[in-house]
């Protein structure tokens, strides 16, 4: 779905969704390209701040390329690598990037994803989930979606 500030459809597709069983972190930064599927839509405008938050429950375990959806397959490493780049990109574009880790995950990459180290979050339940995003909402001045 493009961007949008059409928070019904977004409910609806973000319902709409199932788990799969596996966890691939860096495709949730794929958004930033100018060439994904929110293109445009997702400024270079320099006078514009974007924000990104990035929330796991789990480490890399699948992605295009390979890995079985299980918990330290052969394919691990390349894809933690792929998020390195990919949270790089994100600051070198001038994206402040938040993260925050549901229970598992890889506490030094996602801590490392994170612009400061004041904006990586550990959530060790799900009741933490909430608190965490108050905090980092606490941090953003002014939100503001853009179309």
């Amino acid at each position: 779905m493009p961007l949008t500030g059409n928070f019904v459809a977004v409910r609806a597709v973000v319902n709409a969704m199932t788990p799969t069983g596996a966890t691939n972190v860096t495709i949730g930064l794929a958004t930033l390209r100018a060439d994904s599927p929110f293109g445009d839509a997702s400024s270079n405008d320099p006078d514009l701040q974007k924000f990104v938050i990035l929330l796991t429950d789990g480490n890399n375990t699948q992605n295009r390329f390979g890995g079985n959806g299980s918990e330290g397959n052969s394919y691990t490493w390349d894809i933690d690598n792929r998020l390195g780049q990919a949270c790089s990109k994100a600051r070198a574009s001038r994206v402040q990037v938040f993260t925050v880790r549901v229970i598992a995950g890889n506490e030094s990459l996602l801590r490392g994803c994170a612009t400061e180290p004041g904006m990586y979050y550990s959530a060790t339940s799900a009741s933490e989930i909430a608190p965490a995003f108050e905090k980092i909402l606490n941090q953003i001045v002014m939100p503001r979606l853009t179309m």
